[in-house]
């Protein structure tokens, strides 16, 4: 507990004061098009600061030992994080675009990295996915998640977010085995939204697919988390763009923003629509910037 109060702190620390020649290592485990996002905002957020930018993959960077002395890391994705937290460097890391609940289990197998560690998570914070939820579809008061190893511990505080504006949470638990298709149906047979909580194998691209049938064969519409979901058959997401997170996190090393817990929640965010769906299910959205004004005024203190 003290380790993950004290991360914050270091990485305030880390931050203050920025001399010149400071060296900022990016460990990105993969090419794809999302890192690649991520990394060329980052350097055009950070331009003309102090920091020298290196983005190197794990492979690399255990053949240039020399970039362990970085000042600061930035991980990008589960894998790129766990090699960060094996390197037993004491500098300060932030990770990110991976889930609250994968980097939960990192910081679990690699407790020793606990203090220097800050992650800027991909999951929405929940009163944000209800609230889009109410503005998209706001006949629905049933909203249903599956959980798993790496969600099911947060389910008791989720349901007392719904019940706070008037919905009740409907929870199925795919268990240890991730036996995702029978607890679908058991949940969308009460529910009548389904909204994706991050778990990695619960809706990897195959089991997202089945997933999905299963939606429309019970006539409920699916709120996921990224992109990926609308482009598969999703009828709406929330989520943060790798641009948003990469300007989040520039913010973050000018100093301008301080992280005040080791868990950080997207400030910037985006929806997507997939219309053919909509059609499908008899669904009338709202235009997605007015969606967008809503959310984020009512954001604003």
């Amino acid at each position: 507990m003290f380790a993950r109060i004290l991360a914050p702190l270091l990485l305030a620390l880390a931050l203050s004061g920025i001399a010149s020649g400071k060296e900022l290592l990016v460990l990105a485990s993969e090419r794809s098009s999302a890192t690649v996002e991520f990394s060329e905002q980052l350097s055009r957020s950070l331009s003309g600061q102090a920091w020298h930018i290196t983005t190197v993959s794990p492979d690399e960077l255990a053949r240039n030992p020399h970039l362990l002395r970085a000042d600061l890391w930035i991980s990008i994705g589960p894998e790129a994080t766990r090699a960060a937290m094996t390197r037993g460097h004491a500098a300060p890391l932030i990770a990110t675009l991976l889930s609250r609940g994968t980097f939960d289990r990192l910081l679990a197998e690699n407790a020793s990295d606990a203090g220097r560690t800050t992650a800027l998570v991909i999951d929405q914070p929940f009163e944000r996915q209800l609230q889009f939820i109410r503005l998209l579809l706001p006949e629905k008061r049933r909203p249903g998640v599956l959980v798993g190893p790496e969600t099911r511990a947060r389910t008791p505080r989720l349901a007392l977010l719904a019940g706070d504006v008037g919905m009740a949470l409907e929870i199925e638990d795919v268990g240890d085995e991730y036996a995702t298709l029978p607890a679908a149906s058991r949940l969308l047979a009460r529910a009548d939204v389904f909204v994706a909580l991050p778990e990695a194998r619960i809706f990897a691209p195959q089991e997202l697919r089945a997933l999905l049938h299963a939606s429309y064969r019970f006539q409920r519409p699916m709120i996921g988390y990224s992109q990926a979901f609308v482009d598969a058959g999703a009828l709406a997401a929330l989520y943060a763009t790798p641009t948003q997170v990469a300007n989040q996190i520039a913010e973050m090393v000018r100093g301008r923003t301080r992280p005040a817990a080791p868990i950080v929640f997207s400030s910037q965010f985006t929806v997507a629509y997939n219309r053919q769906t909509a059609r499908a299910l008899g669904i009338d959205l709202p235009g997605e910037a007015s969606v967008l004004r809503a959310m984020r005024k009512d954001k604003q203190p």
